[in-house]
């Protein structure tokens, strides 16, 4: 049986976890003026077709979506190079 501390400790670093995601999801909001409009296009999208549902089940998740939209942002075209900027690419920016 676990004891409370390792519980409130899991809930700790889930939240903080949670905290980091948001801000994480916030800063690359900003890194260019292109990226809320499309996700919030793609998630508009996704649930007109009945890719996502808000009751959990077999539907892919907004969360999982917008994780998708960024990713595909990050990576180089033939013509120009990523609109945001990778996680690695942040970490090392910032010394």
């Amino acid at each position: 049986m676990h004891s409370p501390k390792i519980y409130v400790l899991k809930v700790f670093c889930y939240v903080r976890s949670a905290v980091y995601m948001s801000e994480l999801l916030y800063v690359l909001g900003e890194s260019d003026w292109r990226v809320r409009p499309l996700v919030f296009a793609v998630r508009r999208w996704a649930h007109s077709i009945g890719l996502t549902n808000p009751t959990p089940g077999r539907w892919i998740t907004n969360f999982s979506l917008t994780l998708l939209v960024l990713f595909y942002l990050q990576q180089h075209s033939k013509h120009q190079g990523p609109v945001l900027p990778t996680l690695s690419t942040m970490i090392s920016l910032a010394g």
